[in-house]
């Protein structure tokens, strides 16, 4: 069998790709700018201190801090005396009470609204969007 010879043919193939860039159309967006009138209803809070003077009166050893008791903070006055002691003359208590309201109020707001146009290259249509 050494009398018959085969030739194969090898085939090959290459794929090439190319990319081009088309622009089909294009998008054109507008904004409009306007002021609305409107009436609003807040909820506001006030806040208002009670001051009390209390009365003391008396030596102390240390110098007494501010301190908070239930919704009133207290703030020790206090002098020294020719004793070099420290002496309490009076707490101020300061009482907080809140209270809420609501209140109507006026305001002019600005407000944005956008128009969208695509326009195809080949129609030469116009879609809008409004938003």
């Amino acid at each position: 069998m050494h009398g018959n010879k085969r030739n194969l043919q090898v085939i090959e193939e290459k794929l090439s790709v190319d990319k081009e860039l088309i622009i089909d159309g294009s998008v054109e967006v507008r904004t409009r700018t306007c002021k609305v009138h409107e009436d609003l209803l807040l909820d506001l809070r006030r806040d208002d201190v009670e001051v009390e003077r209390v009365r003391i009166d008396r030596f102390v050893d240390d110098l007494p801090e501010v301190r908070t008791e239930g919704d009133t903070t207290i703030v020790p006055v206090f002098e020294e005396r020719i004793v070099k002691r420290l002496f309490l003359v009076e707490e101020i208590h300061l009482r907080r009470t809140t209270a809420f309201q609501s209140q109507r109020v006026e305001a002019d707001l600005r407000k944005q609204q956008a128009t969208v146009e695509r326009t195809s290259k080949d129609k030469h249509t116009k879609e809008k969007y409004r938003g």
